[in-house]
C-alpha cells in the first residue's frame, strides 16, 4: 500500500511521504530600455540567477552586421528586406552571473546616431522562484518583409512558468504605430521611436506562471508600413 502526502518519510512498513515538486514562478525584477547600442544591467533589485532577455534593434550601413553580445545566448535575428541601411532585431538571453549584476551590455554593434543610423534596446529581467540551469526557446520565428508580418506563438496548453515574447521595427514607419498582441493579454509593452520618430521599435511579453496553463495562443502582427521586421517566441526553464 503507498500513501502519499507533503513530506519526505519512508517507513518500514512500506508507507511512502513524498513531497511534491515545488511550483517554479517567476517575477519582474528589472526593465531597461535604451537608445544606445548598449544597455545596462540595473545594480538595484537584480542578482545572480535571474533570467535576463534583450530585445535589441539597431538600423546600419552594412547588411550582414550581424551581432552577439559576449557571455549571451542569441535566440535569433530578422532583417530587413532590402535598402541600402538595413534595420536589423536580435534577441538574447542569458542567466545572470554576479559579475552582470551593474554591468554595461553592448547589444549591437556600435553605431552612431543619425539620420540612417541608430541603436536601441529593451532589457527583461525575471526572478525564478527555484533555480533555472536551462532556458529553452520555443516556436521561434522571425522575418522582415515589405508586407504585413503575422505570426502564431503556439502557448495555447502549455504549463507554465513561460514567457512568450515579441517585439518588431520598421524602417518606415510612424510614431504610435503599435505591434498587435492578442490571445493573451501582454504583462508588459515597450514602445520607442527613433530619429525624427521614424524606425519604432515596439514589444511585449506575456508571463504564464508555475501552477497555471496557457489558455490561448497568441497572435503577433504588424501591419504594412513599407518595410518591417518581427520576431516571435517562448521561453520554458528547467
Amino acid at each position: 500500500m503507498g500513501i502519499t502526502a507533503t513530506s519526505g518519510i519512508t517507513f518500514g512498513n512500506g508507507i511512502s511521504i513524498t513531497s511534491p515538486a515545488p511550483v517554479r514562478t517567476l517575477s519582474q525584477t528589472g526593465s531597461v530600455s535604451s537608445f544606445a547600442y548598449t544597455t545596462t544591467i540595473p545594480s538595484s533589485g537584480v542578482s545572480a540567477g535571474d533570467v535576463a532577455v534583450i530585445l535589441a534593434q539597431y538600423r546600419i550601413d552594412a547588411a550582414t552586421a550581424d551581432y552577439t553580445p559576449v557571455g549571451w545566448t542569441k535566440i535569433g535575428t530578422a532583417l530587413q528586406p532590402s535598402g541600402s541601411s538595413l534595420v536589423r532585431i536580435n534577441s538574447y538571453y542569458k542567466i545572470l552571473a554576479a559579475g552582470d549584476v551593474g554591468a554595461s551590455v553592448q547589444t549591437s554593434p556600435v553605431v552612431s546616431d543619425g539620420a540612417l543610423t541608430w541603436s536601441g534596446s529593451q532589457t527583461w529581467i525575471w526572478r525564478p522562484s527555484t533555480a533555472i540551469s536551462t532556458v529553452t526557446v520555443n516556436n521561434l520565428n522571425g522575418s522582415g518583409s515589405q508586407s504585413a508580418i503575422s505570426y502564431t506563438i503556439t502557448t495555447n496548453g502549455i504549463s507554465g512558468p513561460l514567457i512568450a515574447l515579441g517585439h518588431a521595427s520598421s524602417q518606415t514607419g510612424v510614431a504610435g504605430q503599435w505591434l498587435s498582441w492578442t490571445g493573451l493579454s501582454a504583462t508588459q509593452t515597450f514602445s520607442r521611436d527613433a530619429v525624427l520618430s521614424d524606425d519604432p521599435a515596439r514589444g511585449a511579453y506575456t508571463l504564464v506562471n508555475g501552477g497555471s496553463t496557457a489558455g490561448a495562443n497568441i497572435t503577433a502582427s504588424i501591419s504594412d508600413l513599407g518595410s518591417q521586421e518581427l520576431q516571435t517566441f517562448y521561453l520554458t526553464f528547467s
